[in-house]
């Protein structure tokens, strides 16, 4: 499959990624899936934002998985204590690869020691190179709209129509503007915590004669941003030991996190729309007025973001539901960010509250109205 999608093999990614498949698609699915709408995408000339920023996270973490199995083979568990000094100073001088990266890494690992970790390295990053420079085009192809997405794939929602969709949009929309200074703080907040850490960590390995490398911190620390960390420090040449923190750190924390609020403001309404416009259209759809929509409360904080809401409809039916955004550190030092939205206090038209408030069910059993 996924050579039908890129024209090319990609033996060390997809075999890096787990095929078995439980209640949800398997991690290689997930990747193909995302490597063929990026493709279709790029066909087509154009790529909606949220579409862009959910294909381009599936490859940054099929990227972490291929990276972590070199680290397996190579460094994981002492085996690093095994390698020549000069070649474990030069994997410390690489992250785990992300799309905007792998094509500078490429050329930077083709000039590296003549070692089989090197060989792994380059190889893989061959093999990326491609996505690498698909994703680049996207890039230039993105279209800020709201797009029609399929919805949570272990249910298939019914199509949106009607208003409800432009009730619920303009509130989520603007609750996002109201948040949205507290979410660039709060994105603020979270790298100077992080660059802190590393301040204190830089002047221990200085004075104790170290090596410097943000990649020997992520070994020494857990819930490291590894790619924040590169984005703000850099090595005095020719020491790589010697890292040290951007003049304008600061500047580019603001902007960083201005982009990152941008993204989760997008995200956030296309992912709970999805979710929540069919239910309210079906309602319409038979007849029965959405009455009431509001805001019950927000929170931002360096765990994320919740709002609560409440729903309620002509025929006495209501629900609460509850959306977040929240940022969660993997393994392997890269951030990702998970939308979750669940339904509470659900009560039907005959008065009745229904139990086991799924996504399906609201689907099916709310808008009938008979648990």
């Amino acid at each position: 499959m996924v050579k039908e999608a890129m024209n090319i093999d990609l033996p060390i990614l997809t075999n890096s990624l787990s095929a078995e498949r439980g209640k949800y698609p398997s991690q290689r699915e997930r990747f193909v899936d995302a490597l063929t709408k990026a493709e279709a995408a790029h066909q087509a000339g154009t790529i909606a934002n949220p579409v862009y920023i959910e294909t381009k996270d599936q490859m940054n973490r099929a990227f972490d998985k291929a990276w972590d199995k070199i680290g397996d083979q190579y460094t994981h568990s002492g085996k690093y204590k095994d390698l020549p000094p000069p070649v474990l100073e030069f994997w410390y001088n690489f992250s785990a690869p992300q799309v905007h990266t792998v094509l500078g890494y490429l050329k930077r690992a083709e000039k590296g020691p003549n070692h089989p970790l090197v060989h792994a390295m380059v190889a893989l990053f061959r093999e990326m190179a491609p996505i690498a420079k698909l994703f680049a085009d996207l890039k230039t192809m993105v279209v800020k709209r709201q797009p029609r997405g399929e919805g949570d794939p272990r249910f298939a929602a019914p199509p949106v129509v009607g208003d409800a969709a432009k009730r619920v949009h303009a509130m989520l929309t603007g609750l996002m503007t109201e948040s949205f200074d507290s979410l660039v703080q709060s994105f603020v907040s979270q790298m100077n915590n992080q660059l802190d850490g590393f301040k204190k960590w830089l002047q221990a390995a200085k004075a104790e004669g170290k090596s410097t490398n943000p990649r020997r911190y992520a070994q020494e620390r857990r819930g490291v941003d590894l790619n924040f960390l590169s984005r703000v420090t850099h090595d005095q040449r020719p020491l790589s030991m010697a890292t040290v923190i951007d003049d304008d750190a600061d500047a580019k924390i603001l902007k960083i996190a201005t982009r990152n609020a941008e993204e989760i403001r997008e995200l956030f309404v296309a992912k709970n729309l999805r979710k929540i416009v069919s239910i309210m259209d079906a309602k319409e759809q038979a007849g029965v007025a959405l009455t009431e929509l509001k805001v019950v409360s927000r929170d931002v904080s360096l765990g994320g973001f919740t709002g609560d809401f409440y729903a309620a409809f002509a025929d006495g039916s209501s629900f609460d539901f509850t959306n977040a955004v929240v940022w969660v550190m993997n393994n392997y030092g890269t951030q990702f960010n998970r939308f979750p939205l669940t339904f509470h206090n659900v009560t039907l038209s005959n008065g009745k509250k229904m139990p086991r408030p799924s996504e399906k069910n609201m689907n099916t059993v709310f808008i009938g109205g008979v648990a």
